[in-house]
């Protein structure tokens, strides 16, 4: 597959041997983007013989995404860190069997549904700022368990309705257990280790993957009994894939698979 790129889109790129790119990415997958993707429209890094492309133009972006969408495939590295949790949901899923979940989802997600849950998003933010007021002066805080926690208040809020009988603290240390490991399981990938390859935090992923999944099965199938609520959890249980009328079993919830 190759892009359509116009003279003033051409690639640049960003090279970085593959020993520093690698603890980048044990320490934060984030510190691997680099910082030419803020100027440049598209860019290569290359690594062991094959290379990472970033595109940022929104024209070659719209050719990746929608011209071109069957020429490319999601990165294996981000498939090996983000499938044992969620499957063959929307954010891994390819082909007909993303589209087929996409055109259910899409309708809940419409201008005037996401705005009945900003009151929520709102309420979250705002608990957040009073915990920060509350804070005494000079402490530091912890910004990104701070995020997760308000990104979490949402989610329980919007897609849920409300905390109910959610262990949070278990909750929020099985995501950070989860996501701490992602960052080996990208750098393996990028090596190309073999599925499986042991790596440090994995045991700790692995049951934190268990416990999480398990929680939201659980809760989905009490909603499933629950027909006078309007959260997200409760609008995606009843999306059917308009061509074809398809509802989801529980195994195969977009927010689940």
């Amino acid at each position: 597959m190759s892009f359509s790129v116009a003279p003033m889109a051409k690639l640049s790129v960003a090279p970085l041997t593959p020993l520093p790119l690698l603890r980048a990415i044990l320490r934060n997958p984030m510190e691997a983007i680099p910082a030419a993707t803020l100027t440049e429209p598209i860019l290569l890094q290359p690594f062991l013989g094959r290379g990472r492309v970033f595109v940022m133009a929104p024209d070659l972006v719209g050719q990746v995404l929608n011209a071109e969408a069957d020429g490319f495939h999601k990165a294996e590295a981000m498939q090996r860190a983000l499938k044992p949790a969620l499957g063959e949901g929307l954010l891994t899923a390819e082909g007909e069997h993303w589209r087929r979940q996409r055109r259910a989802a899409a309708p809940i997600f419409r201008h005037d549904r996401i705005l009945g849950f900003l009151p929520a998003m709102l309420a979250a933010a705002g608990n957040t700022r009073a915990r920060w007021d509350a804070q005494p002066a000079g402490q530091p805080l912890d910004l990104g368990h701070e995020m997760m926690r308000t990104t979490f208040d949402i989610i329980v809020e919007t897609m849920l309705s409300g905390h109910n009988d959610i262990d949070v603290d278990r909750v929020e240390r099985g995501i950070s257990d989860y996501l701490g490991a992602t960052s080996w399981a990208i750098a393996l990938a990028m090596l190309r280790a073999p599925l499986g390859t042991p790596h440090p935090g994995r045991a700790r992923a692995d049951r934190a993957r268990d416990y999480l999944r398990g929680e939201l099965l659980r809760l989905v199938a009490a909603r499933r009994g629950e027909a006078d609520r309007e959260d997200l959890i409760t609008l995606l249980i009843r999306a059917a894939d308009p061509e074809t009328t398809r509802r989801w079993t529980t195994a195969r919830l977009p927010t689940t698979s």
